[in-house]
């Protein structure tokens, strides 16, 4: 990073600040600066920091990624049991409406579904536009 407004170096007065250390910001002159890795820094100390802060920017990038894979996951599992559960209820549906609803009650159904069957009609027919 380089410098807007010229500042005297850190460590040398009479010296004019060519750039600022990437952690500390302290202003160095050409002889102070240690370009390490295409940072400028003005320790190894300083350097160690800012390797030390991208890595750890690393690995939480990795986390999250991992967390995200972890959520698709879980949630891709969820539907599949929700299918399931929804599948196991219409079976079981189906089975009690054929073996313990007795016949009375089913045609009571039927003749509920018949008579309200005009109105259902009229009514799709008027939300679709018919």
């Amino acid at each position: 990073m380089t410098v807007k407004s010229l500042s005297a170096c850190f460590y040398h007065d009479e010296k004019l600040g060519v750039t600022h250390c990437n952690v500390c910001m302290k202003p160095l002159c050409e002889d102070c600066v240690k370009r390490i890795e295409g940072g400028s820094y003005c320790s190894e100390d300083c350097a160690f920091k800012a390797k030390r802060a991208l890595s750890n920017m690393n690995e939480i990038k990795e986390i999250n990624a991992m967390q995200e894979e972890a959520m698709k996951r879980k949630n891709l599992q969820m539907a599949i049991v929700n299918f399931f559960v929804a599948i196991g209820l219409i079976v079981l549906f189906i089975f009690a409406w054929r073996n313990w609803i007795p016949a009375s009650s089913k045609q009571q159904c039927v003749d509920l579904a018949n008579t309200y069957a005009p109105f259902l009609n009229g009514l799709f027919d008027f939300l679709n536009g018919k």
